[in-house]
Parts: C-alpha cells; sequence; structure tokens
C-alpha cells in the first residue's frame, strides 16, 4: 500500500491507502505513483499543502458513500477539499462538492459565516459559484426587504459566534436581482 503522507510546518501524518484507488481517482496521483522508483509496499506521496484533516477526508470521499460523506461536511472543509481536488485533478470530489455546494441549507444563522467563507476563497471559482447559488436562491426566497437583511446583521452582532463583516453582500444582491436602497432623509435647504 502506497503511504500518503502529509502535514504541514515539518509535522507529517502516515495515511495508507490502495495504489489503484489513489491512480484511479487523481491523474497527479497516477503520474506520481507510475513514476516512483520505491518499491509498491513503500510508495510516499508527500503532500505538504494541505493538513492531514483534509487528506484524510479525501480517503475517506474515495472509500465511503461519496454522496453522503460530502454531505456532512462543512462548508469550510468543502472548500478546502476543493482545493485540494483542484490541485490534484480529483475531478469527481470536484464534481461532488459543486453538487453538494448548489445546493447547501442557508438559513438566517449560517448566512454571514456562509458569505465570509466566499470572501477568504476568492481563488476557488467553481466553488465560489455553486455557494453563490445557494445563497442566491435564500435572498431570493427570503429576503424581501431591508429589515429583512438587516436582520441578518442583527442576529449577526448579537450572536457569540461573528465571522469578520467585510462580506461581499452587495455582489450576491446584485446577483440575486434584488433591489436595497439605503437612503438618508435630505432637507432642501434654501438658496440665499
Amino acid at each position: 500500500l502506497p503511504r500518503l503522507s502529509s502535514g504541514i510546518n515539518a509535522e507529517y501524518t502516515s495515511i495508507l491507502a490502495h495504489k489503484s484507488c489513489l491512480s484511479s481517482s487523481s491523474s497527479v496521483f497516477k503520474l506520481q505513483l507510475q513514476n516512483s522508483f520505491q518499491s509498491s509496499s513503500t510508495v510516499v506521496v508527500e503532500i505538504n499543502d494541505f493538513s492531514p484533516e483534509i487528506v484524510s477526508a479525501y480517503i475517506h470521499f474515495i472509500y465511503q458513500d461519496q454522496e453522503q460523506f460530502l454531505a456532512n461536511c462543512d462548508v469550510s472543509t468543502l472548500f478546502q477539499l476543493s482545493g485540494f481536488a483542484g490541485r490534484y485533478e480529483v475531478w469527481s470530489l470536484q464534481e461532488e462538492i459543486i453538487a453538494v455546494l448548489e445546493e447547501y441549507k442557508v438559513c438566517l444563522r449560517n448566512f454571514l459565516e456562509l458569505v465570509s467563507i466566499l470572501g477568504e476563497n476568492r481563488n476557488l471559482e467553481e466553488a465560489c459559484t455553486a455557494l453563490k447559488i445557494a445563497l442566491s436562491n435564500f435572498i431570493a426566497l427570503n429576503l424581501k426587504s431591508v429589515e429583512d437583511i438587516s436582520q441578518i446583521f442583527i442576529s449577526h452582532l448579537t450572536s457569540g459566534d461573528n465571522p469578520s463583516l467585510s462580506v461581499p453582500i452587495l455582489e450576491l444582491l446584485r446577483e440575486a436581482k434584488k433591489t436595497v436602497r439605503f437612503s438618508e432623509t435630505v432637507q432642501n435647504k434654501p438658496t440665499v
């Protein structure tokens, strides 16, 4: 069995996997395993750009019910897995992540956190586009007025688990074809 050695900052975790599973799921791993000069029982593939948790999640994905496994992942993990899938050309993983994100359950409680995740992961275009679909659907169905939108911010500010407020919310509102206008009362002063 080849061993995936994963870690960041020189702390590595070894994860065992079948060569055939790795090769069939990733063209990058297939090439690495084909070009390996080591014996088949001691092949080590080092992954130093993703945490052991993400590599383990990938292994669970290729060995388990793929759709069910991803449905149980949080959005942050899905985005990290999307980065992994892009880097190692695991296209089946990428396709499943996109499908899960497009249908992700958005609610008032997680809306700003999800928007914040979008802002932090702009480089993962496909995953961002998929999550924007879920967020836009939520906006179209649930945010009918400025009061509805303000309720999200009020609940955000009163919760103890506050993600950053620097979120691309106006961009999402535009994509959902909502018109939101914030105005002040302006008094016309007579000119002298």
